[in-house]
């Protein structure tokens, strides 16, 4: 997952732009994304809890503590970056992640979701077996969770003031740009 990451986040054209990295735990997607392309501000920002059991950031990583659905604890950025992380949670909950993460960002900012990425109905998986995506969203409903296909990523993006920009299939995950509307 991590060199799909690397080549295809789009993180070259975001020199002297500041990412943050939610859920990002102890970091090492942004650790990498720095030592790659050192001209992006790196920031990985995670429960307070979390970030305390961390230890030390990557070179040139910054921790940022807080609750993801506490806006005034998130840290502004020109993009948010979530891996695997609004899977998690039901339409309510991601929706309010994405309105909070839209509410710390400039216009034309962006957020990034690299994100297992359902079939249409009677489609196909995008990067994966059919039969392993269901069974993804199967476990994440146990937890209260879910996947979601692309006009699913639409849907979320608009209820939170954001429009899908780009989409793009990976071997397992998907990238879903969204960006900040005027």
């Amino acid at each position: 997952e991590l060199p799909f990451i690397l080549e295809s986040g789009g993180w070259g054209e975001l020199s002297g732009k500041r990412v943050v990295d939610c859920g990002g735990s102890k970091g090492a997607v942004m650790g990498a994304v720095k030592a790659k392309f050192p001209e992006v501000t790196c920031t990985t920002f995670d429960l307070p809890e979390i970030i305390a059991k961390a230890g030390l950031p990557p070179e040139g990583v910054t921790f940022a503590p807080g609750d993801i659905f506490n806006a005034s604890t998130i840290p502004e950025a020109d993009v948010f970056f979530m891996k695997m992380f609004v899977h998690d949670f039901d339409d309510q909950d991601a929706t309010k992640i994405l309105k909070n993460c839209h509410a710390r960002l400039p216009v034309g900012g962006q957020v990034l979701l690299a994100e297992a990425v359902l079939p249409d109905p009677g489609g196909a998986a995008p990067g994966r077996p059919r039969q392993q995506v269901i069974y993804m969203d199967m476990h994440m409903m146990t937890i209260h969770g879910r996947q979601r296909t692309r006009a699913q990523f639409v849907a979320l993006a608009e209820a939170a003031g954001l429009r899908l920009i780009k989409f793009q299939e990976g071997p397992k995950l998907c990238f879903v740009t969204m960006e900040k509307k005027a």
